[in-house]
């Protein structure tokens, strides 16, 4: 008979556990379906996850062209495993596929596979979904599609037909949370609705080494007086419209009733937004400081205007302040 095999204590000290509680069942043992669905839904999630962490890896970035074996291969070696099993209790231990033979256990420089899995843990499992702080940390940092990829799955799994609760331990004794199924508000910020858009052109900003004629105003040069490019190269710099239903400032969330669409442009090394519903222009040396800039100044009418008495405005003030009335849905703090 061959030696029994247990799975490294590092893989299980890394592991979550998801604990599947009936409510209803007079046997108290969960259902073979539901344990499945439970189980499709997170690796979903995760599967998701590690895409979305994976775009922001510099590192990634370089590889474009194989971005698709890429993000397949990096799936494949983190994997999600079922590291330890509990029938009687419905409960399962996941971990990802990483061994003692992974030089990213160990070399500090290679630690993202790790270090992703525990954000995962720390932002998907473990987090409670109505915190302020955590809503305004997942909406800067993941786009509304990447939020509903990592979160629509997982609140699949919460049953509201009171037949199992889902837990989510950190040992096999405590819990570390219970999942509920979020308010109405929450769930518009982690699990957005894909609203159709009106088509935009999109400019791209080109650095172009040229050949040209004469001309008194080379700020508006005319085709014409292009006789040979030498040489160009795109510059990535994000200058997509700004259409957000959502502004963050501070420990406050401004959720709207529709989206607030703003140009974006790039001019003298700033990003420029301008929103001409509130006549709001915010700038800054890159998109997120300029994003900042804009969240700054909306907050900075809502407190001047929208809470301000009427009899100490003017007319236009008070238009202003009904503008900003009606297009705040709620205030979360």
């Amino acid at each position: 008979m061959g030696k029994k095999r247990t799975v490294n204590s590092g893989i299980l000290k890394l592991a979550f556990r998801i604990n599947i509680e009936p409510l209803d069942n007079f046997m108290h043992a969960a259902k073979a379906e539901t344990l499945l669905k439970v189980l499709k839904n997170i690796t979903e999630s995760y599967n998701n996850f590690i895409e979305a962490e994976l775009s922001k890896n510099p590192e990634y970035k370089k590889t474009k062209e194989n971005n698709d074996s890429h993000l397949n291969k990096i799936r494949e070696e983190m994997t999600l495993l079922v590291v330890d099993l509990n029938f009687g209790s419905a409960e399962i231990a996941l971990a990802p596929a990483l061994t003692d033979k992974n030089e990213m256990f160990y070399n500090p420089a290679d630690k993202w596979e790790k270090n992703t899995f525990r954000r995962y843990k720390k932002d998907v499992m473990f987090s409670d979904y109505s915190d302020p702080k955590f809503i305004k940390k997942v909406v800067k940092r993941y786009s509304d599609e990447q939020r509903k990829g990592i979160y629509s799955p997982v609140i699949a799994s919460i049953d509201e037909n009171g037949e199992y609760r889902l837990n989510i331990k950190k040992t096999k004794r405590k819990i570390v949370r219970t999942f509920w199924k979020p308010d109405e508000n929450i769930m518009h910020i982690l699990t957005p609705k894909k609203k159709p858009q009106p088509t935009h052109q999109y400019l791209k900003t080109m650095n172009i080494v040229a050949q040209v004629a004469e001309t008194p105003n080379a700020y508006n040069l005319p085709i014409s007086a292009i006789k040979k490019v030498i040489s160009f190269e795109e510059l990535h710099i994000d200058t997509s419209p700004y259409n957000t239903d959502l502004i963050l400032y501070d420990d406050r969330i401004y959720v709207l009733n529709k989206k607030l669409n703003s140009e974006v442009t790039y001019e003298e090394n700033n990003f420029i937004i301008r929103n001409d519903e509130f006549d709001i222009t915010a700038w800054g040396q890159t998109r997120d400081k300029a994003l900042e800039a804009f969240a700054f100044t909306f907050d900075a009418l809502y407190k001047n205007y929208a809470l301000e008495k009427d009899e100490n405005l003017s007319d236009k003030a008070i238009t202003l302040k009904n503008k900003l009335k009606s297009i705040i849905k709620k205030i979360t703090q």
